[in-house]
């Protein structure tokens, strides 16, 4: 587990990273499909409405609205299948530049699990992400169905 990682028994933010527990019901192509749908339809995974997408240059473009807080959220989201990531760069709402994190999705294999964490896009250090964990935990088995 890479330092800073979390466990469930830890604090229940993202922190340095969150690692899920083994994925057992479904392979890496599965998963990596699922992913996909995802972060096309991320209503179906998470609580979010007015979901718009566009393929970008290098990146698909994606707005919606969190409806715990009402925010609406822009991002550049890239997948790199080869590495098993997919990273989601915000974007700022008055700039409308990159900010200079990305959250990742790492699918890690042997064992099949999905790695959360945030990192600078300048030097890919990992920052804390002060995210609770709950919402990834709960988007696992979304993802292992969709995987079917």
């Amino acid at each position: 587990m890479p330092v800073g990682a979390m466990t469930m028994a830890d604090s229940q933010v993202v922190g340095g990273g969150w690692i899920s527990a083994e994925i057992t019901k479904t392979n890496a192509e599965g998963m990596w499909a699922a992913l996909d749908h995802c972060i096309r339809n991320p209503q179906d995974f998470k609580d979010v409405k007015d979901v718009a997408w566009t393929d970008g240059p290098g990146f698909l473009v994606r707005t919606m609205t969190i409806n715990a807080t009402g925010k609406i959220v822009e991002e550049h989201i890239r997948t790199d299948k080869s590495k098993g990531e997919m990273t989601f760069r915000t974007m700022d709402v008055f700039t409308k530049q990159e900010t200079g994190e990305e959250r990742v999705i790492a699918m890690k294999v042997q064992p099949l699990r999905l790695e959360f964490y945030s990192r600078s896009v300048c030097t890919g250090a990992r920052v804390h992400w002060a995210a609770p964990v709950e919402p990834l935990q709960a988007m696992i088995p979304k993802l292992v169905k969709q995987a079917g």
